[in-house]
């Protein structure tokens, strides 16, 4: 998805819907997205489960194997403890 700065936002097309206007928008400071187009908005995370199916903690995985960021892992002992 190409999106160009304009101002403070970044603007884009959609994709979620078929357009030729850009009314999809990311704002760095807010950390979030707006789609004027479908009306959906969130934050990373919510973008990638939207447009790529994945749950949220496949999205946390996603993300952090993209910036080379290894998470926690989980013992079978803070399961039975949680």
């Amino acid at each position: 998805m190409k999106l160009r700065k304009t101002g403070s936002e970044w603007k884009g097309l959609s994709p979620f819907n078929k357009e030729k206007t850009p009314s999809f928008c990311v704002n760095d400071q807010k950390m979030a997205w707006f789609d004027f187009s479908s009306g959906k908005n969130g934050n990373i995370y919510d973008f990638l489960m939207l447009t790529e199916g994945l749950s949220f903690p496949e999205a946390v995985e996603r993300l952090a194997a993209e910036a080379g960021m290894a998470l926690p892992k989980v013992s079978h002992e803070d399961e039975e403890r949680a």
